[in-house]
């Protein structure tokens, strides 16, 4: 296991312990029978507990379990001696993060767990680490420009050369094995479970959504689709009426904005214009259809002429300005296609 987050400062000592010493905290999960009963089994036919339990001993002596809660309970139901790594020197929070990376290192972390190491190890620990190579890379240019006294004169930043930086999000991969979405999905449930501003009925899924989280068999998609489904419902029942009406207005004109310009794109491609010029040449049906087609957009375009002339608050003015927009870019856009631009020599 990886101690490299520890400082010099903690000591530690492989003991035999009395299991009835050691003290359970509340942040410890609960026991499994079954697993409890694997462990036994173990000891009782190897005549050893293969992993030791981490302990941490505060300055007044007390023996705090850090990892370890089946070992200890099955050393416990059998009269047996804990064998134990005990740390001397941690302070509260190391003692929570020695567990999170005990627990990691097995790979049973629940998806509460890896957020909670995320947010208290790793997160930290990248922002040091990327706030020392940004002190280091710039004392390094410094120094490759002779601005620092003392140092050699060089080139540009002569040959000192920068990595590229990790991501956060190539970190929370690399240390949770998992996308940072995944990571900020957890979290959104978790803040709506502990926030005071949010339906009680929104609150109260998350709650159990949460719950399930802490668990290392849950999965965290299902958790967080029941969430938002029961989120969103309640937020549009809440909605005032005409907000939730304009809304879904300015979301049907997007959608009309993206169906004209795909429209657009399509039919200004000179390769459809060759399949309807070639449809349209074959017979009279063709050309009938041909102009079914513009007669189809010009309507379109009325409708759309009469609401912007409707919203300007001055039809018949917006009437002869909208009109006037629209003749001209049709005229000049045809004659452009069409090759008849006016050319001035």
């Amino acid at each position: 296991m990886n101690h490299a987050f520890l400082p010099d400062t903690v000591t530690i000592s492989n003991e035999i312990l009395d299991p009835c010493s050691v003290i359970v905290m509340e942040r410890q999960r609960e026991i499994d029978p079954d697993h409890v009963e694997i462990l036994r089994s173990s000891v009782q036919t190897l005549g050893v507990q293969l992993v030791p339990a981490l302990v941490s001993r505060r300055p007044g002596g007390e023996l705090v379990l850090v990892d370890g809660r089946h070992r200890l309970e099955a050393a416990k139901e059998d009269s047996l001696g804990l064998r134990a790594e005990v740390y001397e020197g941690l302070t509260r929070e190391q003692e929570q993060l020695l567990e999170l990376e005990s627990n990691r290192a097995r790979k049973n972390l629940s998806a509460a767990e890896a957020l909670d190491a995320w947010e208290t190890f790793d997160l930290p620990m990248y922002e040091l680490r990327a706030k020392e190579k940004q002190a280091a890379g710039g004392l390094a240019s410094l120094q490759a420009r002779g601005v620092i006294d003392n140092a050699p004169v060089t080139d540009a930043l002569g040959n000192w050369q920068q990595k590229a930086p990790v991501s956060i999000a190539q970190a929370a991969k690399e240390a949770t094995g998992h996308d940072i979405n995944w990571l900020r999905n957890i979290a959104a449930v978790r803040d709506l479970a502990h926030a005071e501003d949010v339906p009680e009925e929104v609150r109260a899924v998350a709650q159990r959504g949460y719950e399930k989280l802490k668990t290392s068999t849950a999965k965290v998609g299902p958790v967080v689709k029941e969430v938002q489904k029961v989120h969103e419902a309640v937020l549009r029942q809440a909605e005032d009426p005409q907000v939730l009406l304009e809304r879904n207005a300015e979301e049907r004109l997007d959608e009309m904005v993206r169906h004209t310009t795909l429209l657009q794109e399509r039919l200004e491609n000179s390769d459809f214009r060759d399949v309807l010029t070639l449809a349209a040449q074959k017979d009279q049906m063709g050309r009938e259809s041909l102009r079914a087609v513009r007669m189809a957009l010009v309507n379109a375009l009325s409708t759309v002429v009469v609401v912007e002339c409707t919203v300007d608050g001055s039809p018949s003015q917006s009437l002869q300005r909208i009109g006037g927009e629209v003749t001209h870019l049709l005229s000049s856009q045809s004659m452009r296609q069409l090759g008849l631009e006016v050319r001035r020599g």
